[in-house]
């Protein structure tokens, strides 16, 4: 039997709730240790907490996979047990510390694609993009809000919401274009408003 000592109760739970896709179940992929700051950090500034990211898939609750399209487009697909460990809908979760207070952990999210690492970012225009950014900027990052860095929070068991930091009150959400496109977007969700659109399902990848 797996040893779950280290695993939070809560996080226990919801992996017993999980409902099954695919033979595998959504999860928070940190646990409470490595979400904990730890360190000081300057006021209105995000560091990298340093930790290695969690590689994670995406999935709408209809369960379609978050999947890169060149040249820098984010949208949702129905994938294969193949197609779903190509490295267009493999991303990274990297947490980052800040002083903030509401207990909603920053992260940014990358994928690869053809050897580089990409960033999913919200523009001006609050579209959401995947681009190529300087490593270097990234290990501290000044300023309340960042086009690249989310707060997540759980908002039911087994999904999760990604706020936007430069436009708080901005979700990333999925978009029904037309029948044959889902994309990725940022959609203004009020904070006793339910858009299901704006809830996700994060699975630790297998191998």
């Amino acid at each position: 039997m797996a040893h779950f000592s280290n695993f939070p109760i809560c996080w226990m739970f919801l992996l017993l709730l999980g409902r099954s896709e695919h033979f595998i179940h959504p999860v928070c992929p940190f646990t409470d240790s490595e979400c904990d700051s730890g360190c000081e950090i300057q006021e209105d500034s995000f560091r990298n907490a340093g930790k290695n990211p969690k590689s994670c898939w995406i999935q709408s609750l209809d369960q379609k996979f978050l999947v890169f399209k060149a040249p820098g487009n984010l949208e949702f697909e129905s994938r294969t047990l193949i197609e779903q460990k190509e490295p267009d809908s493999t991303f990274s979760i990297q947490i980052y510390n800040d002083t903030n207070i509401s207990g909603r952990q920053p992260v940014m999210l990358n994928v690869a694609n053809d050897g580089k690492k990409l960033t999913v970012t919200c523009q001006e225009n609050k579209e959401v993009s995947a681009e190529e950014m300087d490593p270097n900027g990234l290990n501290m990052i000044n300023g309340a809000g960042h086009k690249a860095i989310f707060r997540w929070q759980q908002s039911n068991p087994g999904k999760y919401m990604f706020e936007s930091t430069l436009f708080p009150g901005f979700f990333l959400a999925l978009e029904e274009a037309d029948a044959c496109l889902h994309k990725l977007v940022l959609r203004r969700v009020a904070r006793d408003e339910v858009d299901e659109s704006a809830m996700f399902m994060l699975t630790t990848c297998s191998s």
